[in-house]
Formats: structure tokens, C-alpha cells, sequence
């Protein structure tokens, strides 16, 4: 939790000084470390930092995590490759990594933040067919962004759909 809070503040070099200590011993406890480091160095743009992180993980032979996978999904959509976000979605896929209700709001998210209506509602009403389904957080966040994007009459139906 410390080297989470660490990076959270931007604290990266400090983070990484302590998860060096550790060593590759504690390979569950390593996943999450990586992943804040990952996440907080993706926050910072440092994406060449954050892939040699990734690899450096997975020398190790720490498989990345939802977490990882999910930050850089974010990443991608924030810098508006979409396409590197959706191959680093298929990836994820691919090794067995299944998806969480996180990492499709932040589809959800980075669809409605580039436009992409249509393929953001596609993701949700997958949501809503299979699994994992919407929480209220992700319903929220959803109705938010229509909104924001002066769609409110689509969010009014979200909530009326069965």
C-alpha cells in the first residue's frame, strides 16, 4: 500500500527504490507494485518507461496484471490511439487476462472522450448481455458522459432499457 501511495504522488523513483529491496520473491505482491509503478509512470507520459517496466515484469515472470493491462488501455486512449487500445485489450484477452468492470468503463470512457458514441454504447450493452455486468458506478459514469456530450436523451433511455 505504501508504494501504491507512492506512486499515486508521483513518487515514482522513491517507489521503485523500495520494490528494488524486495526483490522478485514475492511475485503476487510484485504484480500490484508493478502495476502502480506502470500506472504512475503512464500518469507521468513516460510510456517508453512504463513498456520497459512491462517487460522488466516480465523477465521476472510476474504475468501483467488487469491492472497494467487496464493502464495502458487508458493511456492509449488518452494520447487518442485507439487502435493501440484495442489491441492492447485483445492482448490482455489473448494471454487470459479477463477484463473487469474497470477496464471496460475505461473504454466506455475513452470511446465518449474521442467521439466514438456508437462503439462506447456497443461496450456497454455487451456489459449488459454477458459479463462482467455494469455497476452503478459504471451506469453513472456512462449517463455522465452523454450528457457531457449533449446526448441526455440517449442517457434517459439507458435507463429504460431491459
Amino acid at each position: 500500500m505504501y508504494i501504491r501511495a507512492l506512486c499515486r504522488n508521483g513518487k515514482l523513483e522513491e517507489a521503485q527504490q523500495i520494490m528494488n529491496k524486495i526483490g522478485a520473491k514475492h511475485e503476487k505482491l510484485n504484480g500490484y507494485v508493478y502495476g502502480s509503478i506502470v500506472h504512475g509512470l503512464l500518469q507521468r507520459g513516460q510510456l517508453e518507461d512504463a513498456v520497459h517496466k512491462v517487460e522488466e515484469m516480465k523477465r521476472a515472470g510476474i504475468t501483467p496484471t488487469v491492472h497494467v493491462y487496464t493502464s495502458l488501455i487508458i493511456h492509449f486512449f488518452k494520447e487518442k490511439q485507439i487502435r493501440k487500445a484495442l489491441e492492447i485489450l485483445e492482448k490482455m484477452q489473448m494471454e487470459g487476462c479477463e477484463p473487469t468492470i474497470v477496464t471496460y468503463s475505461a473504454i466506455i470512457r475513452g470511446y465518449m472522450n474521442v467521439g466514438k458514441v456508437d462503439e462506447a454504447h456497443n461496450v456497454f450493452s455487451n456489459m449488459r448481455s454477458n459479463r462482467p455486468f455494469p455497476d452503478f458506478r459504471t451506469y453513472s459514469m456512462f449517463i455522465s458522459c452523454l450528457c457531457k456530450a449533449g446526448r441526455s436523451e440517449e442517457a434517459m433511455e439507458i435507463f429504460t432499457l431491459k
